[in-house]
């Protein structure tokens, strides 16, 4: 029990550095004469410098324990936030702050999923993955819920939120177990199994991929709620919570969703964020910006245990370090070149954030079809 106290803790933190997302409009209002693709790199920075801390992982594993890793990222984290705290009137020290968090991020992102690997094997595997993406959202459910209420004064306040990296240090401290290799890590042989290379990199494809169009919500989620006139800051923060709320529900029964998705469960991800986003972008209002949130966030509590899981059939525990860094390192281009690529194509839909959930929700429905014909024949992994 300690140990999965300590691990859903670490969960907990991951997408703390996302938090930004309910005051969007009003960090770009903060800095009015800076083009708006500079501004928002303090959101997109830490998707990019994540695949440092991502690519580290499987050599630093060689040397520090577990846990030294995890108070690692855990101090990182702790220290991206305080820096935008203390210093959020200079674009230059969020930006960097951004690449710490960044650092952090990508650290504990593929830590996390290696600790369940070594420390859980079997059905409790698989269901202890889907808790942990439950954690995720819940994590995201607090600091937004949180955070948007504080942002309605200054926005640099959703930072505050931080202080729940603070506990998951305490927490990993005193629970993680101090030994270098996990024990239990031999426990389903899968040291034994060999990397399968065509796996590994199809799963990077469509996780790249599955990732692009879903960050629409979060680089466009309070652009199209306050730009429209349905909200503020602390609406965003509601819909967030919401929708990470259910999220986290759905996630933690993943086990048995998953014994009916089956070999299709990475496709449901994809026609989720398809429908969603599309609804969104041709009814734009309040009912619209409902089930967008939830449409991203009911997609990615399926999405997220099932790449752990596929990671570990298509790697095995051993090569394990290596196959996360590989699939985690596309998830965070996909996450960075989001609005690149997005934002052209919902040029075809007239432009404007609206534009970017339909083109984003057009491309979902392609990418469902595509995947559900694939894993018709054999799972990706």
């Amino acid at each position: 029990m300690k140990k999965k106290i300590a691990v859903m803790s670490l969960c907990f933190t991951t997408l703390l550095y996302m938090v930004l997302t309910v005051s969007v409009a009003d960090l770009l209002a903060a800095f009015p004469d800076t083009p708006a693709d500079t501004v928002l790199l303090v959101l997109m920075l830490p998707n990019l410098t994540g695949i440092v801390g991502i690519i580290a992982i499987p050599f630093l594993a060689r040397r520090l324990s577990s846990k030294s890793l995890s108070l690692l990222g855990l101090v990182l984290l702790c220290a991206g936030g305080a820096m935008c705290l203390l210093f959020h009137h200079s674009l230059a020290v969020l930006l960097a702050a951004g690449c710490v968090m960044g650092l952090a991020y990508g650290v504990i992102s593929t830590l996390y999923p290696m600790l369940v690997n070594a420390y859980f094997s079997g059905a409790e595997r698989i269901e202890v993955m889907g808790v942990c993406a439950g954690m995720l959202q819940l994590g995201r459910l607090a600091s937004s819920l949180i955070g948007g209420y504080l942002a309605r004064e200054h926005w640099y306040n959703v930072y505050w939120t931080f202080g729940f990296a603070l506990i998951a240090l305490v927490l990993v401290a005193l629970l993680l177990p101090k030994d270098r290799e996990p024990e239990g890590s031999q426990a389903d042989g899968g040291d034994a199994a060999s990397l399968r290379k065509g796996s590994v990199w199809k799963l990077s494809f469509f996780a790249a991929a599955f990732a692009c169009l879903y960050f629409v919500i979060s680089t466009d989620g309070s652009l199209y709620i306050e730009g429209h006139g349905l909200g503020a800051s602390d609406l965003t923060g509601w819909l967030n919570s919401l929708s990470c709320g259910v999220a986290g529900v759905v996630a933690a029964l993943y086990g048995r969703i998953s014994r009916l998705s089956g070999r299709f469960t990475l496709a449901a991800a994809f026609g989720l964020i398809g429908v969603g986003y599309l609804f969104a972008g041709s009814f734009v209002g309040l009912f619209g910006a409902v089930i967008a949130f939830l449409a991203g966030a009911l997609a990615t509590a399926l999405f997220t245990p099932w790449l752990m899981t596929a990671i570990s059939d298509a790697a095995g525990s051993h090569h394990a370090p290596t196959a996360t860094a590989i699939v985690l390192t596309c998830v965070n281009v996909g996450y960075f070149v989001s609005p690149y690529v997005t934002e052209p194509l919902g040029l075809l839909f007239g432009g404007g954030s609206a534009a970017a959930f339909a083109a984003a929700g057009t491309a979902s429905l392609a990418f469902c079809l595509v995947t559900m014909l694939l894993c018709k024949k054999r799972p990706l992994a």
